[in-house]
């Protein structure tokens, strides 16, 4: 008996020591796996923020407020969030800590941390919410036109950005910069106030520039008031100001400067040493500005006005104790762009205008009105405002497509300097204020302007026929689930130069018979099997934009449109280009493009087809491109390739071929021409996660590599070869530059020894090369002949992927590639 409880309590005593203990071993041994549920469950809980986000944004545009629940679910949510962030310097160890470099007690720290931190995320993810609004209480009337400055987010951003730097002894000249309206010179006004009350300074003086500079005037406002310690506040400036000819000395301790402009530029110009942006206000905070009666209706016109003060004012002031009606019919023409009859809106667009008529040139210009014509808070492409440009030709001197990407950006980014224009997601896109671009349309709309353009949501622009007739650019946009009809008879629109149609149900065909001027037509997402046969009178057209027309598949209309220079095409129906697009002579831009599933879309592309392109300066086309049925007698399979490689101005290609026979059928053919962006990939296979205007994508298959694709070894950034039968990368005669890689990948080289051959290679190899990946290589042995490596190779290598390459010196990589390797991976087994 005695036994049988010594036993038993062996066993409890085993358990509950063995319990603990075994999870802190599995913190060790399952580390990957905490690590990445951990990642896992912190993406989940970013997405729902954004959506809860999203939720919260659009209930406070309905009058509702979060519950309190829902901000302390906000704030525990940035809490875990900020944590993370603190702790990102050991979570990015977690790619270390699986290879057998990593020490034992951080694997150990690592786990555990990941464990407790999902546990946080978890509560989180689950938490259910009853109610997350209430309904807010409506604010009472105050009288707007007292409104001075007010503390919102933005503006006590900027006062505190402004007052520290005023404060800091290196700063003499501080700018404040935004767009018209947005409350820069009531916000210097309110810094006046405050360094008075805090005797900063012994005088203030703020003197108004404007456009018209008169020196005498400065001069004779702050004369009395030079020579102690002074603040000078320039108001609305436009231009550079010589301080020295007003007598403002630059480099004088006891004298600070505030400029307000609208432009960064002038900021810049005046070499000021902090600018500080004035950005527009938050929903919230335009409601609270607003401030206006009980009309429910007011909330939505507040709305219109997009966070700009001068906006908010104005339409403010123009509906005190006006009706509801009246209410209504002031929404409505914000929401059309329409200020006819609200005569305070009028003067505070000529107000917005004169940053428009201070811009330098007619390309600005053009590039600005051009801008106002996309919908309502879309992200406006700069590729598309770039092929708009080119049709309608209002680029001088520009020789190439690439020159006129540089200056579109130029102009782009003069635009954004002005505030005319806010960021974009990425570089490649931009946004234009609502405010701003309603007062752009009001621009352009007005006849005087010689640029007579229209934006119509759904079927009104059709009744408005006299406007039609002189009508320059027409934007007509569709509304989700609400299609355009055209109207059957063909409209007079015989001046018109640029036409965008959206959300069409179907283009009649003779619905461009009196459009003989037209010279850019962007067709999107139109329910249309083939071109409308009026097309064939657009003989001056010299851009055509087709996208997301999933049911076209029939082009064979094209061929008169002699002067077409850009035709790009996205997410069709077709499945070949017809033989008439050969007779595009003039082409300079081709471009058939999928979006989704595009790897399983096949295009066939007749022979003489390219070759007739003699202009064509880029070609990109993402499907796999198949030649037609090859007959006896008639060109081989290749000849697709053959006539590209024979372009001799093409500097930009994109093409997948799915078939060795090209490289093996153009293996001694070089490019005529001088390709610097190109994305070639001859495989089954493509890698789709690599971005890189230089790509090169190639399954030899037991063959060497082309002339051709050697010719572009020193410019490609990202190499992914397979089955090549040379001993190593550079055994063709490339002269082993590589000095570009960045990312490479080898696959199944049967005779590759090294990668680099030790002779005539740069004394440092591989500098730039962050990711080298090298699968199946069974008699691979290093990286180059030449040993050891110079110092400088492979200084930036992150990521090494090694898969079943038993001879290879790994150890020489790791010890080269020093303290910036964040990824190592070795596995040896079967294929």
């Amino acid at each position: 008996m005695t036994s049988v409880i010594t036993d038993v309590g062996k066993d409890i005593i085993i358990k509950e020591l063995w319990e603990p203990i075994k999870r802190h071993v599995r913190y060790f041994i399952y580390c990957k796996r905490y690590v990445n549920e951990l990642k896992t469950c912190l993406e989940d809980l970013e997405r729902i923020k954004k959506d809860r986000e999203e939720m919260t944004t659009q209930a406070r545009r309905g009058g509702k407020d979060p519950t309190n629940e829902l901000k302390h679910w906000f704030e525990k949510t940035e809490q875990v969030e900020a944590e993370n962030k603190r702790s990102a310097a050991d979570v990015g160890e977690q790619k270390r800590c699986f290879t057998w470099l990593s020490e034992l007690g951080s694997r150990y720290r690592l786990g555990k941390e990941a464990v407790r931190k999902k546990a946080e995320v978890d509560e989180l993810l689950q938490k259910k919410f009853e109610n997350m609004f209430l309904t807010a209480p409506i604010p009472g009337i105050e009288e707007l036109a007292a409104a001075g400055f007010r503390s919102f987010g933005s503006t006590e951003s900027a006062a505190n950005e402004i007052m520290d730097a005023l404060g800091d002894p290196g700063i003499h000249m501080i700018g404040i910069y935004g767009m018209g309206g947005v409350g820069k010179t009531t916000l210097a006004k309110y810094i006046m106030r405050q360094v008075k009350e805090k005797n900063m300074f012994d005088e203030v003086v703020m003197v108004t520039v404007s456009q018209n500079q008169s020196v005498v005037r400065i001069q004779e406002e702050m004369a009395e008031s030079l020579g102690i310690k002074i603040l000078i506040i320039l108001d609305d400036m436009w231009g550079r100001l010589e301080l020295s000819e007003v007598g403002i000395p630059e480099d004088d301790e006891r004298c600070k400067i505030i400029l307000t402009s609208r432009s960064l530029e002038v900021c810049n110009s005046m070499k000021s040493q902090k600018n500080v942006l004035l950005g527009v206000l938050s929903p919230e905070d335009s409601w609270k500005l607003f401030e206006e009666n009980t009309q429910s209706i007011a909330r939505d016109v507040a709305s219109e006005c997009r966070g700009l003060p001068l906006a908010i004012v104005t339409i403010g002031r123009a509906l005190i104790g006006k009706s509801k009606t009246d209410w209504e019919a002031a929404l409505d023409q914000l929401r059309a762009n329409v200020p006819e009859n609200i005569h305070d809106l009028e003067r505070m667009f000529k107000r917005l205008k004169v940053s428009y008529d201070l811009l330098e040139g007619e390309e600005t210009k053009s590039c600005f009105l051009f801008c106002s014509m996309f919908g309502e808070d879309v992200e406006i492409d700069v590729e598309d405002l770039t092929m708009y440009a080119m049709g309608e030709k209002f680029l001088k001197r520009v020789n190439s497509l690439q020159e006129a990407r540089h200056r579109v950006k130029f102009l782009v980014n003069k635009l954004k300097a002005s505030c005319l224009l806010l960021e974009g997601r990425s570089e490649n896109y931009v946004k234009m204020h609502d405010v701003i671009r309603d007062m752009a349309i009001y621009i352009a709309s007005d006849k005087k302007e010689g640029c007579l353009s229209k934006v119509c949501s759904g079927n009104q622009c059709w009744n408005e026929a006299d406007d039609l007739k002189e009508c320059r650019r027409l934007f007509v946009l569709g509304k989700y689930n609400n299609t355009i009809i055209l109207p059957e008879e063909p409209p007079e629109c015989s001046q018109i130069h640029t036409l965008v149609l959206e959300e069409i149900k179907n283009i009649p065909d003779n619905f461009f018979e009196k459009m003989t001027s037209l010279r850019v037509l962007h067709l999107r997402n139109i329910r249309m099997s083939r071109l409308p046969a009026s097309m064939s009178h657009l003989t001056n057209l010299r851009t055509l934009l087709i996208d997301d027309c999933r049911c076209l598949n029939d082009l064979s209309i094209l061929g008169d449109q002699r002067n077409l220079e850009v035709f790009r095409l996205g997410d069709t129906a077709l499945k070949e280009l017809p033989e008439s697009i050969g007779k595009l002579i003039n082409l300079r831009y081709l471009a058939p493009l999928f979006k989704n599933n595009w790897t399983a879309v096949e295009i066939r592309i007749p022979p003489n087809v390219m070759s007739n392109m003699s202009q064509l300066e880029e070609f990109h086309m993402n499907c796999c491109v198949t030649p037609w049925e090859v007959t006896e007698g008639g060109p081989g399979k290749s000849y697709i390739l053959e006539e590209i490689l024979a372009l001799t101005k093409l500097v930009a290609l994109t093409i997948h071929l799915g078939d060795i026979e090209y490289v093996k059928a153009t293996r001694h053919m070089e490019f005529k021409g001088n390709l610097e962006r190109f994305s070639i990939c001859i495989s089954q296979n493509f890698s789709r996660h690599l971005e890189s205007s230089r790509l090169m994508n190639i399954d030899l298959r037991g063959s060497h590599l082309p002339r051709w694709a050697i010719m572009l070894l020193g410019k490609t950034e990202a190499l992914n070869l397979e089955g090549s039968i040379s001993p190593h990368l550079d055994g063709t005669g490339c002269g082993g530059d590589f000095q570009c890689l960045e990312h490479l990948e080898l696959r199944e080289c049967p005779e590759m020894e090294f990668v680099i051959h030790g002779s005539g290679v740069p004394s440092i190899i591989l500098p730039d090369l962050q990711v080298l990946t090298l699968k199946y290589m069974e008699k691979l042995i290093g990286i180059c002949s030449s040993s050891p490596l110079h110092p400088g190779s492979l200084q930036k290598l992150r990521v090494l992927k090694d898969v079943n390459c038993p001879k290879f010196n790994i150890n020489g990589v790791i010890k080269r590639a020093n303290n910036n390797l964040e990824e190592l991976y070795r596995w040896e087994g079967f294929y």
